[in-house]
């Protein structure tokens, strides 16, 4: 069980900037306890209620398989306590509902983790089928399967050979194949964003979305991969909710999913997901040269660059100024580009004046930016001063009575009120004389 969010008064002023103002209406996280369930019968105790609102319900048919709350589970879905199930060998199916019955609404949000495969996760199981349902009915608490005008969202994983998955999702009364959950033994992050209004419904995940009446947007792995899908059979205005998996038809109960960390909203939050963020720098900063002798090595600052929950690499680009930068690889340009995984992107900047020939001075500007993110700039400033010189010319006694005499001169560079530099001539004289007798 992966807490997505963490009950501490920090993250609590996360999870407001991140969902907005409202507040989740059920989160399943599957507890820390332990439990099976592998005969043919049904109950509501063995996957623990949900926060916030609903109950659970679970059911092992006919066909074998079980349903099964396990701590630890795979470190790779969640930690602590989270449901694996395996699907019944016939249609006599397994089922669990980790939300029955939450403060309904006509538009939600749901997000949860999951993985397919065989009962250890890898990806060697070869027949089988799961199901996601999310919509309102009596069939997300019984032992049949699912209805289709009590379904909003309906998702169907079949299992293939070579680890292999097909997915499709209920498009009104029929099944209509996609290809955004392919794979066995691979963690996926599912969000259903579903309207059931007859109205568009507008909110913002990284950049500006919309989802149309009586359809849904799907994201996996905070990717937008179906946009505008037509729901099931539900009736517009129907309050949503429940959700359930099944599964069925897998022989000898190979097929497996794991389910971690469910989170439900009764509505569609203005803000989804974790914006995209440019750390550091942290705002407008300053990178200032400060005084550069004329003709000198051209000089080089650096800025730490970080950024997360980045759907984009950063760019650093030269807005103004005769400047360069580069990423660490030493080709200095117009711009750098540091290169996001997993939504993560790292790295220093380095920045060169270029034009240390010429006298005056110089300010410049660099932008950061990341699609969604907000754009930081950085300003620095370059003053070449003139090279500072000195000579001197001496005479003195050589002994023979002669006077001897020294003058010496210096320059110094002195700046007048207009910021220019003048070389400013400093002289001095000594003389004196002797006699001997």
């Amino acid at each position: 069980m992966r807490n997505l969010f963490l009950r501490t008064g920090l993250a609590v002023l996360t999870l407001f900037g991140a969902l907005g103002a409202q507040a989740q209406t059920a989160t399943q996280t599957f507890g820390t306890g332990t439990g099976v369930m592998n005969t043919n019968t049904s109950n509501t105790t063995l996957i623990p209620n949900p926060t916030g609102s609903g109950t659970t319900f679970a059911r092992v048919g006919g066909g074998g398989g079980s349903i099964n709350l396990e701590n630890p589970g795979l470190a790779s879905v969640g930690t602590t306590s989270e449901v694996r199930a395996a699907a019944a060998t016939n249609t006599s199916i397994n089922k669990f509902s980790p939300v029955v019955g939450y403060t309904g609404g006509t538009s939600f949000y749901t997000k949860f983790t999951m993985l397919l495969g065989t009962n250890t996760g890898a990806n060697t199981a070869t027949s089988g089928t799961w199901y996601f349902f999310q919509g309102n009915g009596a069939t997300f608490s019984d032992a049949n399967g699912f209805t289709g005008t009590q379904t909003f969202t309906g998702l169907r994983f079949v299992f293939g050979a070579a680890g292999a998955v097909t997915t499709s999702y209920r498009n009104a009364g029929n099944w209509t194949s996609t290809t955004f959950i392919n794979a066995q033994a691979t963690v996926y992050t599912v969000e259903v964003i579903g309207n059931n209004t007859a109205s568009t419904v507008n909110y913002t995940y990284g950049t500006s979305q919309s989802v149309a009446a009586n359809t849904q947007d799907i994201w996996v792995n905070g990717t937008l991969v179906g946009n505008d899908l037509a729901k099931a059979q539900l009736s517009t205005a129907t309050a949503i909710d429940d959700i359930m998996f099944y599964g069925e038809s897998s022989t000898a109960n190979v097929a497996n999913i794991f389910v971690d960390d469910l989170t439900v909203y009764n509505s569609i939050p203005a803000t989804i997901g974790n914006t995209p963020s440019i750390n550091t720098p942290s705002g407008a900063v300053t990178s200032a040269f400060g005084n550069v002798t004329q003709n000198a090595a051209q000089p080089v600052n650096t800025q730490a660059i970080d950024g997360s929950n980045l759907t984009a690499d950063i760019v650093a680009t030269v807005a103004s100024g005769d400047y360069s930068v580069h990423n660490g690889d030493g080709v200095w340009a117009s711009s750098a580009t540091f290169t996001q995984s997993g939504g993560n992107a790292s790295g220093t900047l380095s920045i060169r004046y270029n034009s240390v020939a010429t006298l005056g001075t110089n300010n410049g500007t660099i932008n950061v930016t990341s699609t969604g993110a907000t754009t930081r700039v950085i300003t620095t400033t370059t003053v070449i001063t003139a090279t500072r010189r000195r000579s001197r010319r001496r005479s003195s006694n050589n002994g023979s009575g002669s006077s001897s005499s020294s003058s010496s001169s210096s320059s110094q560079c002195r700046p007048c009120s207009s910021g220019c530099r003048h070389i400013i001539i400093i002289r001095s004289s000594s003389s004196s004389s002797s006699s001997s007798s």
